[in-house]
């Protein structure tokens, strides 16, 4: 998720007050990260594709390594005097102008051309309008960036969001006939489909509906109106679920996470997607453990009702056996079938025999495939009940992945999933970067919120499931989400009457926590905790519970559950 260059205009400008003049070292210890160190400010470039920005740090990382591209701009660039910084209209490409005598005492000017484009980030020096090096060379049909080529500059040839000219944007835009989800980030440089969705509903224009003039004229007026509000304001917003950046406060979100200056912010959402890169890695790993695990049992059940199926005609066994004992006067020969009268019915019954045995010795061979059979069937359907009760309990392991909000959850699902055998120990590794040391847990585990001064709390795992209400009094509030995976909630009385706000916040808590909450309404059963009783033998967090009490709720927001976080105990 590149930053788009709006976003960046921030960064660009407020290095520009700094007034940076001269280069006084370059230090570049690997080829994502770059540090420019003038005589007033030190500007940072992150290079990872990934998210690729540039912004100003209070001192560099000085390390005695340098990547070959840090070598060379050390080497031509060190001493160096700033002609010019600047941002090519909106987008995403920023060009440093340097002037240095040469070792020869001629005078030298460098340009160095800094590409946030996603994929295609790159850091380019070009002397005299050729190419001196790049950080990532490339010869194709769309560029040659190769030592001594002819420099050819990225080309947008969209508008400037900073000086959009209305009449010409409005005149393009009716021309092209696009919807305007297409035509705003082709026409109008640096947007990010968050931005352009923001500029729609400030406008209160439908995309794809007809588009008439006075709607795009709207439309310049807001983006004008826009983009002063961005150069305004000093402050950068970092959104959660899913992690997004703007330069200005979205409409088109709730409140957001985090509101910071500029590079504060560029710092946070950069760690942010470290982490959420890193926790979307382990739970792809643990899902894939679990997808496993469940097509092993799918194709034992399928194989157990196959069994079933065929045997199912074990009754007619019983049947002929009972007949010929009840002829077994008559039956002396040994013969290939009898026709024997049902007494019961009347109806008479064709029955075929191995002809080397007598009649007697077939009906004993049919009541031991009978007792055979009927054992199979019974063993089957046990064996069938155990695998749909772990196919469950897979299902719910799923969805608590899925719901899992940081890597310590994560791990906690991990060893549930150890404990019963889902998983090897070196399935999936914890690497440094997700925290390796083990989880200390407080006095009480789970996620823990308050309000009105009673304690909730909803576990993150089946185990915790099972020990928050193993700890909880008889009286406390149990909530889950009804016929849904998901989280146990327990509101702790403390021997009080739980107020109906509290109930209520509880309940929708738990459906927050569960496979509903992108879901309108939630149904959640509320109960006392001595109501909800556990099987024995059965599966982490299954319970049976009785005298409940239904909410329809709407799942709380991840912006609204953080009102309710108690402190650094919900970790």
């Amino acid at each position: 998720m590149p930053l788009d260059g709006v976003t960046l205009h921030k960064a660009f400008t407020f290095i520009q007050r700094m007034k940076p003049r001269y280069l006084r070292q370059v230090y570049m210890p690997d080829c994502s990260t770059l540090y420019l160190v003038f005589d007033s400010v030190c500007v940072f470039l992150y290079l990872n594709p990934s998210c690729a920005f540039i912004s100003a740090v209070d001192s560099p990382v000085k390390v005695e390594t340098l990547a070959p591209m840090g070598g060379l701009l050390r080497s031509k660039l060190k001493g160096a005097r700033l002609l010019e910084f600047r941002q090519l209209g909106s987008d995403r490409i920023f060009v440093f102008k340097f002037f240095i005598v040469g070792i020869r005492q001629e005078p030298v000017e460098y340009e160095l051309y800094v590409e946030l484009m996603g994929r295609n980030t790159n850091l380019i020096l070009v002397q005299d309008g050729r190419v001196v090096d790049a950080l990532r060379r490339r010869s194709d049909s769309t560029r040659i960036l190769l030592p001594g080529a002819p420099f050819e500059r990225y080309v947008h040839e969209g508008m400037d969001f900073f000086a959009i000219d209305t009449d010409e944007l409005v005149r393009i835009l009716m021309e092209s006939r696009l919807p305007l989800h297409e035509g705003l980030p082709r026409f109008v440089q640096g947007l990010s489909r968050t931005l352009v969705h923001e500029i729609l509903r400030r406008a209160d224009v439908d995309s794809v509906e007809e588009i008439k003039l006075h709607h795009l004229e709207k439309l310049c007026r807001i983006m004008k109106d826009m983009a002063e509000e961005i150069t305004s304001d000093e402050l950068c917003y970092i959104y959660t679920s899913p992690l997004d950046i703007a330069p200005l406060r979205l409409r088109i979100r709730e409140i957001p996470s985090y509101v910071e200056p500029v590079f504060r912010a560029f710092s946070r959402f950069m760690s942010l997607k470290t982490d959420f890169s890193q926790l979307g890695i382990f739970k792809r790993r643990l899902l894939s453990a679990l997808s496993t695990e469940t097509k092993r049992i799918m194709r034992l059940l399928e194989k157990l009702e196959l069994e079933i199926r065929e045997a199912m005609g074990y009754e007619k066994f019983r049947k002929n056996a009972e007949l010929i004992f009840s002829h077994a006067y008559r039956l002396k020969n040994k013969c290939e079938f009898v026709v024997l009268e049902d007494y019961e019915t009347g109806t008479l019954h064709r029955i075929r025999l191995d002809p080397s045995i007598t009649p007697i010795q077939n009906a004993q061979r049919f009541m031991k495939m009978y007792s055979k059979m009927k054992r199979r069937i019974e063993i089957a359907t046990r064996r069938v009940e155990e695998l749909e009760k772990k196919l469950e309990y897979l299902n719910s392991l799923k969805e608590m992945v899925e719901l899992a909000e940081d890597v310590d959850d994560l791990k906690l699902l991990k060893e549930e999933m150890l404990q019963h055998g889902f998983l090897k120990s070196g399935d999936v590794r914890v690497s440094k970067e997700m925290g390796g040391k083990k989880k200390v847990f407080s006095n009480i585990p789970g996620r823990v919120f308050e309000c009105d001064g009673y304690k909730i709390v909803a576990g993150r795992n089946n185990v915790e499931n099972d020990l928050i209400r193993r700890k909880a009094s008889p009286n406390d509030l149990w909530c889950h989400a009804r016929e849904l995976p998901g989280s146990h909630v327990i509101v702790m009385a403390g021997g009080r009457e739980i107020p109906e706000k509290v109930k209520i916040l509880a309940a929708r808590i738990a459906a927050y926590y569960s496979r509903g909450r992108n879901d309108t309404k939630v149904y959640v059963d509320c109960t006392e905790v001595k109501n909800v009783k556990k099987p024995k033998g059965s599966y982490p967090g299954y319970v049976v519970y009785r005298n409940e009490r239904s909410f329809l709720v709407t799942p709380l927001t991840a912006e609204e559950l953080k009102k309710y976080m108690a402190g650094d105990t919900t970790r």
